[in-house]
């Protein structure tokens, strides 16, 4: 569409290689990533995030489907309605523009994976995206959780979300783009959901599942 995406429950930094950010091509770390490791860096970023699904796997996710097709897990549902909510409120943060709310929804080990970039990998390195995409003229940004999944152990879940990106160019034209994403969340010590890995990309349209029959 002319400019990169990036994901916040489904989408940060719309523009934000447009708007003098980090360049593409460069790790972007809590420590300093050598380019020369590039490759070794993503791997390891890719088989970071690869070691938490399968964990969520272990942990004996057991989900079917609906009637109307879409992921229902065999938890608790209103364990899922709180997951679900979760997300609600962190996009609400977003909307206000309150960095701070909005950055602590996500584990300090989270895992931003936006297309086409390096990962943005710990609070450091996701705080600087935030802060580059309030930045951006005109930039606003909204999500909704579609579906979810929670563990029989309670503790992990993921959602299926769609997020709306608007923004200005450099000639002041305004640009929305949709997104669709999926969140992996666990628990943390005090029981409170928190985002480590999350992962989008550009979609056609703003809901990502058909709508129930």
């Amino acid at each position: 569409m002319g400019c990169d995406r990036s994901g916040c429950g489904g989408g940060f930094v719309v523009a934000y290689y447009k708007v003098g950010g980090q360049q593409p091509g460069s790790a972007i770390h809590d420590e300093p990533v050598s380019i020369t490791h590039r490759e070794d860096f993503m791997q390891r970023t890719v088989l970071a995030a690869g070691v938490l699904l399968l964990s969520a796997t272990a942990c004996n996710f057991d989900s079917r489907k609906s009637g109307s097709g879409t992921a229902s897990s065999t938890a608790s549902s209103a364990e899922t309605g709180a997951l679900m909510q979760t997300s609600r409120d962190w996009a609400k943060a977003a909307e206000n523009r309150d960095i701070e709310r909005t950055l602590s929804y996500w584990a300090d080990d989270a895992i931003v994976l936006e297309p086409d970039q390096p990962a943005y990998i710990g609070k450091v390195a996701i705080r600087q995206m935030v802060q580059t995409s309030m930045k951006i003229p005109k930039f606003s940004i909204t999500w909704a959780p579609e579906s979810g999944v929670i563990s029989k152990s309670g503790d992990i879940g993921y959602l299926i979300e769609h997020n709306r990106v608007t923004f200005a160019d450099s000639t002041g034209k305004i640009h929305t783009q949709f997104g669709k994403a999926v969140t992996i969340w666990r628990k943390d010590a005090s029981g409170a959901w928190k985002c480590v890995v999350d992962i989008w990309n550009g979609g056609p349209t703003e809901n990502v599942l058909a709508p129930p029959v």
